[in-house]
């Protein structure tokens, strides 16, 4: 019998018992270069807060942020209301992806509008069904302008106030530069801002991936 075979054959409890949360961010992140063709998909986003706080994987298209908190053998679910507080402030989408052990403690954790995922032999699919009530995308998100600006670097900063049209007026600080874009700029304009910034940025010791284009895509 062949190791697929096998797997096969154990079926869920095995499959329960193999997903560490190392082994979920190599599915997670071929969920998203399927999903969102084109986007930049980033391992342990920083989603404002300077980077206090880190999305597990990110999708970066040219309008929205996408984030997937990962859950795996021996992970928690208690600290999941505190990170959907923090991580819904400025992504605009999340999802949460539990390995079947920790699924039931998960789902009464998150929000309604997060989105759920399930993982089974490698492959990441919607929890669609009936117990998850989830068969649509998930609320969009993003409530707090300063967060969502805080994911950007101080020269970054600038650049965004720059395309968008914004002069500070004096020399600021970091966060006070990022507090006074936040105030000026209404947030239908600056998350798509943020978002080309974030897909213009050089990455520097982080795990980052392109999304292949869909050929023929607009």
């Amino acid at each position: 019998m062949n190791d697929m075979a096998l797997f096969q054959r154990l079926g869920q409890e095995f499959d329960g018992r193999a997903w560490m949360a190392r082994e979920l961010y190599a599915a997670a992140s071929d969920w998203l270069a399927t999903r969102y063709p084109g986007a930049l998909i980033v391992n342990e986003f920083s989603i404002g807060s300077w980077g206090a706080a880190l999305i597990d994987i990110a999708a970066i298209t040219e309008n929205e942020i996408i984030g997937i908190e990962i859950k795996g053998e021996g992970d928690s679910a208690t600290r999941i209301p505190l990170q959907a507080a923090i991580y819904s402030k400025a992504a605009t989408r999340m999802f949460i992806l539990p390995c079947p052990s920790l699924e039931a403690k998960c789902l009464k954790a998150i929000p309604k509008a997060w989105g759920v995922l399930t993982v089974a032999y490698g492959v990441v699919e919607r929890g669609e069904g009936s117990e998850y009530a989830r068969k649509q995308e998930p609320t969009r998100l993003c409530v707090a302008p300063g967060q969502l600006v805080q994911c950007l670097w101080s020269d970054e900063i600038d650049r965004a106030a720059s395309r968008l049209g914004h002069t500070f007026g004096r020399k600021l600080y970091r966060e006070a530069k990022a507090a006074d874009l936040a105030e000026n700029i209404p947030l239908a304009r600056l998350i798509p801002e943020v978002c080309l910034t974030l897909r213009e940025r050089k990455w520097i010791g982080k795990n980052v991936r392109w999304a292949p284009q869909i050929v023929g895509a607009a």
